[in-house]
């Protein structure tokens, strides 16, 4: 059987330095590949080089295949003619992925209306149909900012199969997902392989790897270091990247006591919060004390990061009562985004973000350069805009920036959902000690209960509402 996509030496440079270094690929019908290593690997890089959407200011070369028709890497008009309908991807950030002035089911609809030539009213069912798939069967009508993250999603990767391409490219699909969503996820992913298609999945999760019996790369500095049958290499592996992958999963951290708490920074009096007559919140008490951790858990729509933003006073309760301790800075409260590019400006480059808060805070740039040593954060990144950088790049920028504010109160939604294990641990090891150094208050959403027991949090588990 011919494969579906081939990759012949492909490297990206940007200057003299390789991001992506002579990366051979070939994915057949009917099987799956992993892409894993640490952040800033190369692996997004790597996705949008086979999709042909190499970021602006990097040079591209070497060859790719896509049933049998070969482009040059650097080829953009050859490949887009092939999207969605021989090429789909889903990216890493769904915001990116969802139109924000059309409903859910219109948008999912278009792929088979104009590609396949559906009727709008079979269209609009097959899209349905769907997202049913998926659990979201109630959300056609809604808009993509009137989803959670993890419903988004998936409205995401319904979109993405949409025009049943047989070809697909996901950016950490699991990223975020609570057990019982990424268990269905997976089992998307497994029909859609018995149906004969191509996956190329870039991923931190070692158990996806696992779970779709998969081969597998290890990227480390652009370079392919090990390769082979996933259980063949996490059961023996063979590069010391690959060993350290498997020691840094979240299940093997220690817990972390943190400090005693002090005052009430705030207090959330049975609050309740509605979306289009559909309850997400509903009499929800919370105190939050200087110092002390706090994990928002539960599955995806319980109304965890609609919590943070009303504790935050980025979004008012419906019904409830939120009481801040009086002669704080007006910004001792602040957010670290589950999705990090929605956190920048897409036209201005990172390192002056960093510099508008070392001004307006009157901050040293040894206490930058402090934290971007901490987080093995080159400097040349801060002269990139952020789609120039990976999204685990990104994010840990986004953490730098935020503690140069020094935060009474900080909200992280998945903190480190997009980082690898190694430097998720780093970060949320920063993020611990720093809290407990300043006696910053730091409320976790997350959906892993290991980082909740690392964190030494206590835990609210919220549940939808229906």
């Amino acid at each position: 059987m011919s494969p579906r996509c081939v990759v012949r030496g492909l490297t990206v440079r940007v200057g003299p330095h390789a991001l992506l270094d002579d990366i051979d690929l070939r994915l057949e019908p009917g099987r799956a590949l992993a892409v894993l290593g640490a952040s800033g690997a190369g692996k997004s890089l790597l996705l949008r080089s086979v999709l042909g959407q190499v970021p602006d200011g990097l040079r591209a070369s070497g060859e790719v295949e896509i049933d049998g028709q070969v482009f040059a890497a650097d080829d953009v008009e050859g490949r887009a003619r092939l999207w969605g309908r021989r090429i789909a991807w889903l990216p890493q950030e769904p915001g990116l992925a969802l139109d924000p002035t059309m409903r859910i089911g219109s948008q999912i609809a278009e792929a088979p209306h104009y590609l396949q030539h559906l009727p709008w009213r079979a269209a609009r069912e097959q899209s349905a149909r769907l997202l049913a798939r998926f659990g979201l069967g109630d959300v056609t009508r809604h808009f993509a900012h009137e989803l959670s993250g993890g419903m988004a999603q998936r409205a995401a990767y319904a979109a993405a199969l949409s025009a049943d391409a047989p070809l697909l490219l996901v950016d950490e699909p699991t990223k975020g997902l609570d057990g019982v969503i990424r268990s269905a996820v997976v089992e998307q992913f497994r029909t859609a392989l018995e149906a004969g298609l191509a996956l190329l999945v870039v991923t931190h999760d070692v158990d996806l790897a696992l779970e779709l019996d998969c081969d597998v790369r290890i990227l480390q500095g652009g370079r392919c270091v090990e390769t082979g049958p996933a259980r063949q290499v996490f059961a023996r592996p063979a590069h010391e990247a690959t060993r350290t992958l498997l020691e840094s999963q979240t299940s093997r951290w220690p817990e972390h006591v943190p400090p005693t708490p002090g005052q009430p920074l705030l207090e959330a009096l049975d609050i309740s919060k509605s979306f289009d007559g559909r309850a997400v919140l509903q009499s929800v008490s919370l105190t939050v004390r200087a110092g002390e951790r706090v994990a928002l858990m539960g599955p995806s729509g319980a109304g965890k990061t609609t919590l943070g933003n009303i504790l935050l006073g980025l979004l008012a309760p419906d019904a409830g009562q939120i009481k801040r301790r009086s002669g704080l800075s007006p910004v001792a409260f602040q957010k670290l985004h589950q999705e990090p590019a929605s956190a920048f400006a897409p036209g201005r480059r990172l390192g002056a973000a960093l510099d508008d808060v070392l001004r307006l805070r009157g901050r040293n740039r040894q206490v930058l350069d402090h934290l971007l040593d901490e987080l093995e954060l080159e400097r040349d990144l801060l002269q990139r805009l952020p789609h120039q950088v990976s999204g685990g790049q990104l994010q840990r920028i986004a953490l730098v920036r935020v503690l140069l504010v020094e935060p009474a109160l900080l909200v992280a939604d998945e903190p480190s959902s997009r980082l690898d294990p190694l430097m998720q641990r780093t970060a949320m090891e920063l993020l611990f000690r720093i809290s407990g150094e300043r006696g910053m208050a730091l409320v976790l959403v997350t959906h892993d209960e290991h980082i909740a027991r690392s964190a030494g949090a206590t835990v609210l588990n919220l549940e939808p509402r229906g």
